[in-house]
């Protein structure tokens, strides 16, 4: 579920009249889906930083605008405590000293996470934003020798998006409306995962703050090994430990 946003002055993105160097960096760089998202570089401004308590107002007006057609009516209530709730990783995207965009990641696992609440102010969209947002997300996780595991439990609008970055659809979900979306899967391989890293540390493309990577609360994974290039991922609801046993002693 990603978007973005921009500053007063509106300008046509520079990538949009060089679609052919953007090919060709594409073919020439790029092994995977993924990688091909690096270009065109962002060219502007932009700040990415850790979620403050004071970016609430400006997060939940950037979702109202894109929420008509989009988002499940009842999903605003739960994205409002997602942002009240000081247990999240959320990211920012500033321009010009206004938040103009966010993405959330949350761990299921050592080698695996969902993305989430990936939105952007309408007229910021298509300025290499929302795509550089996803991308810092995604290299966030740690580099294992199976790679990363990546999901989203989309709506159908993203779904479309994510798979400019290698998702595959991988089963439904359901809203609290009741309607079916589509859920998101990515595999990054290590090296690619590397690439990704490599390329946005050297463009100095990087979170300000301290990223403290948390858990979900109600999911976990599981990723086994198979044969060669092969991964069992199981995702399950995750268990709370029974408490404790109450032992009443006395002493003779």
């Amino acid at each position: 579920m990603s978007n973005p946003s921009s500053d007063m002055t509106t300008r046509a993105p520079r990538f949009q009249s060089h679609s052919w160097l953007t090919a060709l960096q594409r073919y020439v760089f790029a092994r995977t889906l993924l990688e091909a998202k690096l270009y065109p570089p962002l060219t502007r401004e932009v700040l990415f930083r850790v979620y403050r308590p004071d970016d609430f107002g400006a997060c939940l007006t950037i979702y109202r605008k894109n929420e008509p057609g989009r988002f499940p009516e009842s999903q605003r209530s739960k994205f409002e405590e997602y942002l009240a709730n000081e247990e999240k990783t959320l990211i920012v995207a500033e321009c010009d000293s206004m938040v103009v965009g966010y993405g959330g990641i949350n761990l299921l696992g050592q080698s695996a996470a969902t993305l989430c609440y990936g939105i952007l102010e309408p007229e910021f969209q298509k300025q290499r934003i929302g795509s550089t947002l996803t991308l810092l997300r995604i290299a966030l996780l740690p580099t294992r020798r199976c790679g990363a595991f990546v999901l989203i439990f989309a709506v159908d609008a993203s779904m479309r998006i994510y798979q400019r970055f290698g998702f595959v659809e991988k089963g439904l979900w359901k809203a609290e409306d009741g309607k079916d979306y589509p859920i998101g899967f990515l595999h990054v391989p290590v090296d690619s995962l590397g690439r990704v890293k490599s390329t946005l540390a050297k463009r100095r493309l990087r979170i300000q703050g301290e990223v403290v990577l948390r858990s979900t609360e109600n999911l976990s994974c599981e990723v086994k090994e198979g044969p060669p290039g092969h991964f069992r991922i199981q995702v399950q609801p995750r268990v709370e430990p029974p408490p404790p046993p109450k032992i009443d002693h006395k002493e003779p």
